[in-house]
C-alpha cells in the first residue's frame, strides 16, 4: 500500500487491525443490551431532563447586568470624590 508495491518491513498485528476494523464498523455491529439501554435513556432522556430542570428554576434568578452597573456606578463615583 504505502511500500510502492515493495516489501514494507511494517508488521501489522492481526489483533489490532480486527480492533480497527470493529471500530470503524461499530454502528453494524451495534446490538441494544441493557447496558446499552440504559446508557441511552441516561443520556438521551434524564441529563436533558435534569438540564431543562435546572435552568427552568434558575431563569431569572441571576441579573448580573445590574451588579455589574453598580460596580461601574460605585467606581466612577469614587473616582470623582477623590
Amino acid at each position: 500500500m504505502g511500500a510502492n508495491g515493495h516489501d514494507s518491513t511494517l508488521l501489522k498485528d492481526p489483533a489490532i487491525e480486527r480492533w480497527l476494523y470493529m471500530r470503524a464498523t461499530t454502528q453494524e455491529h451495534f446490538r441494544w443490551t441493557r447496558y446499552t439501554a440504559k446508557m441511552g435513556v441516561i443520556f438521551c432522556v434524564a441529563v436533558p431532563a435534569a438540564l431543562y430542570y435546572i435552568g427552568s428554576k434558575s431563569q431569572g434568578g441571576y441579573n448580573f447586568a445590574v451588579d455589574v452597573r453598580k460596580k461601574a456606578d460605585e467606581k466612577h463615583l469614587s473616582a470623582n470624590k477623590a
